[in-house]
């Protein structure tokens, strides 16, 4: 129990040995090196944001730091040194670089294609009324003379009648101003295709009128014998 008693202070001593010597130490370390403190020189508390670029890949922010005044702590005992360690403001941040404007060409059109139609008049376009294209000529040869037994429609059946009977008047036109240009009458025989409606009758029987008269002249001018 003594023993164990005197143990006990023995440790307690040592201990307070030792925190008495990191005390002292401390001290003196406190005292060999001053300590400064950094206080803005105008009041100023935060520093000021320049502007931020990118850079690399990555934004880069400047900022212009207020002036600052080293003082030392107060109970050092070191000597007073002011110093104005005024940061100098960089430069006007970089202009960021607009990308490039991307132009699209413009999508190239075909030309178009050009075919060297042939130019068909337009008094030969117009059919005389009892000339028939190919539906109507269809329509006759089926319809025109079809019972009420047939496919044909009564409707279809009544155009195919209009159509042959006026193909068979323009036949008889045609057929008696042929037989006047065999006379050579042609006036008559124009005259009687104008009067029928038949445009495109007449223009042929002009036609063929006058190269029958060129046809003439030639023979009389080669049968003419020279003065």
């Amino acid at each position: 129990m003594l023993s164990m008693i005197l143990a006990l202070l023995i440790q307690v001593q040592s201990g307070e040995t030792g925190a008495q010597r990191a005390a002292q130490t401390q001290a003196q370390t406190q005292a060999q090196t001053p300590a400064y403190t950094a206080q803005p020189a105008n009041g100023e508390t935060r520093a000021a944001l320049e502007g931020c670029v990118m850079e690399g890949g990555r934004w880069v922010c400047r900022y212009t730091m207020p002036a600052l005044e080293i003082v030392p702590t107060p109970g050092s005992g070191a000597a007073q040194v002011y110093t104005n360690a005024t940061v100098t403001p960089a430069g006007p941040p970089a202009a960021v670089a607009a990308p490039p404007a991307i132009v699209m060409p413009a999508p190239t059109l075909p030309a178009p294609a050009v075919t060297n139609a042939p130019v068909v008049a337009a008094a030969e376009a117009v059919l005389d009324p009892g000339v028939l294209n190919e539906r109507e000529q269809k329509l006759v040869s089926r319809c025109a003379d079809a019972g009420w037994a047939s496919l044909c429609l009564p409707a279809e059946r009544r155009e195919a009648r209009a159509l042959r009977d006026r193909q068979t008047a323009y036949q008889a036109v045609r057929l008696q101003v042929t037989s006047l240009m065999g006379q050579n009458q042609c006036d008559a025989a124009v005259r009687t295709a104008l009067q029928t409606g038949n445009l495109a009758l007449a223009r042929e029987a002009r036609d063929f009128c006058a190269g029958q008269t060129n046809a003439d002249t030639a023979g009389a001018a080669r049968s003419t014998p020279p003065a």
